[in-house]
């Protein structure tokens, strides 16, 4: 009797929706004895949602054997189980995913997990995504270190030696010349010891003396083998080596020797090689304002090689640079224009498809772009009379666009002395307002420069009690009690349309009959807010 008076006080003290909840699904531990209940059990046998062993878990129907959903939504346990864990009953609710016992389970198993940040997420995707940003950077920093790469192996070829310093002994091999990336001190040691082999192979004095026994007399005769190269013509070979100056120079000649040739035979099999890919400055894009060619390169940058006046300059002291097949496409554009202020007269566009790759070295095909070209920069003129278009340009016309551009900048040239004469006419004005102030000032016993820093102290005192102001409003207790009950609010909403969806779905289950529909139609209506077999997420 004690027990049921205590049940029946805690009921009374609960709000309504936990009343109604354990009205509905009574706890275990006020339940009567399983003999009790086994005695008052009813007989009918009939199986009802109330008699479920768990409404927060999906359970199977005894009699047909499908499973059913479980009856309260994450989202209702989350808030069934705050409002019990507010009153102090949470022990007497059932088992759900969202009470406090497994949640700290979860997180003791699983860690912090960050919702939407990575942290203590397992990142999706494949081998080659999570390995992307590793390609990349080396990709990256082999593109860095390819200059100094292409420096070290010119280097180590200009050592290398050529068809002549081979025949005379210095014959070094290319992994011997670079140790570590580096050709210093293992160039000079490496040189001197072939140096010193070649003097001992072709040295006079080094060579075997052979007599021959077939004569009987007196006077033997020494048979000498004739060296391929003296000890002088090596010594020079080691000098032009050795001296970096020198060596520049023989390569150099040694490369202009080898073009001028233009045999294919063993000469142009020894002959001078960049080692690098030779293109026509034609197949080369041109930016006329910085006055470069540049090609596009496989990583995907529009300006992955870039070509300058500077660096053709200096390719062309090395020999690597030969004469152009043609003029960039600004120099061809002038020969147009030259052509047509010549010609004075009208053409149309098949005409110049047969006489302009004559005049400006272009392929017909890319006449129409070039003419474009002009037009647009306003050099030539097009009308189209009949069925096609006719171009022309003389050099009045040149001559009156320059008059005209003239004209303007005469006129913007006024323009701009009229506004610096207003400038200086405005700061004379200021100049005296600022003397009267000044002199005011001083009559009255103030300075304008205590003032200036009384403005900036009292600005700085004015940010400062801003800030303070703002601090205070976020703490204001009439603030905070408009936001409790905004959210009060949105929540009793949200709640409300749960109701309104769980209703909805209750009708249309009876409607049909078929869950899985029903979970269908409420996954299309409701979208990631419901999940199958769970019902809507928490808030």
């Amino acid at each position: 009797m004690a027990s049921t008076a205590k049940h029946i006080q805690l009921a009374q003290a609960l709000p309504p929706r936990l009343t109604r909840f354990f009205a509905r699904y009574p706890p275990a531990a006020i339940l009567p004895s399983q003999s009790e209940s086994s005695s008052q059990a009813p007989t009918t046998g009939e199986f009802t949602q109330e008699a479920a062993p768990s409404p927060f878990k999906a359970h199977k129907h005894p009699a047909t054997g499908k499973w059913h959903d479980p009856v309260f939504s994450l989202r209702r346990q989350a808030d069934l189980v705050k409002l019990a864990q507010r009153h102090g009953v949470e022990d007497l609710m059932p088992f759900s995913v969202k009470s406090s016992a497994e949640r700290l389970r979860r997180r003791e198993e699983n860690g912090l997990r960050v919702k939407g940040t990575g942290v203590g997420e397992r990142v999706k995707g494949k081998e080659s995504e999570r390995q992307m940003k590793g390609r990349l950077e080396k990709r990256r920093q082999a593109m860095l270190e390819m200059p100094q790469l292409i420096q070290t192996w010119k280097e180590v070829s200009n050592i290398i030696s050529d068809t002549n310093l081979e025949d005379v002994g210095l014959t070094i091999s290319r992994e011997d010349m670079v140790v570590d990336g580096r050709s210093g001190r293992n160039r000079l040691r490496l040189l001197k010891a072939a140096y010193r082999k070649s003097l001992l192979q072709h040295h006079p004095d080094k060579a075997q003396h052979v007599s021959s026994p077939d004569h009987v007399s007196t006077k033997a005769t020494n048979k000498q083998p004739s060296s391929a190269y003296t000890v002088d013509q090596i010594t020079k070979a080691y000098s032009i080596i050795s001296t970096p100056k020198l060596r520049e120079e023989y390569d150099r000649e040694l490369a202009l020797q080898s073009q001028q040739t233009g045999d294919f035979g063993a000469q142009q099999k020894n002959g001078f090689r960049t080692g690098v890919e030779i293109v026509d400055l034609d197949d080369l894009e041109f930016d006329e304002k910085e006055s470069l060619w540049f090609r596009s390169c496989r990583c995907g940058d529009d300006r992955g090689f870039l070509i300058r006046e500077e660096d053709l300059e200096e390719a062309a002291d090395d020999g690597e640079l030969a004469a152009p097949k043609s003029a960039p496409p600004a120099a061809k554009q002038a020969l147009i224009l030259d052509w047509f202020h010549k010609s004075l007269s009208a053409h149309s566009f098949k005409d110049l498809e047969k006489a302009l790759p004559a005049v400006a070295s272009i392929n017909g095909i890319v006449v129409k772009d070039y003419l474009q070209a002009l037009s647009d920069e306003g050099l030539i003129k097009v009308e189209k009379i009949g069925s096609g278009n006719w171009y022309w340009a003389f050099v009045s016309d040149t001559k009156q666009s320059k008059e005209k551009a003239l004209h303007d900048l005469q006129a913007e040239e006024t323009k701009l002395k009229t506004s610096i004469a207003d400038v200086k006419r405005h700061i004379t004005e200021e100049t005296a307002q600022r003397d009267e102030d000044e002199e005011m000032l001083e009559d009255n016993g103030k300075d304008r420069q205590a003032l200036l820093e009384a403005h900036e102290r009292l600005l700085k005192e004015t940010a400062s009690l801003d800030k303070e102001l703002a601090a205070y409003s976020g703490s204001d207790p009439t603030e905070v009690l408009r936001k409790e009950k905004e959210i009060q609010s949105l929540k009793d909403g949200a709640e409300h349309f749960t109701d309104y969806l769980e209703c909805i779905r209750s009708y249309i289950l009876d409607l049909t009959n078929d869950r899985e529909q029903v979970a269908l139609v409420m996954q299309s209506t409701c979208g990631d807010e419901y999940i199958p077999g769970e019902g809507l997420r928490e808030l």
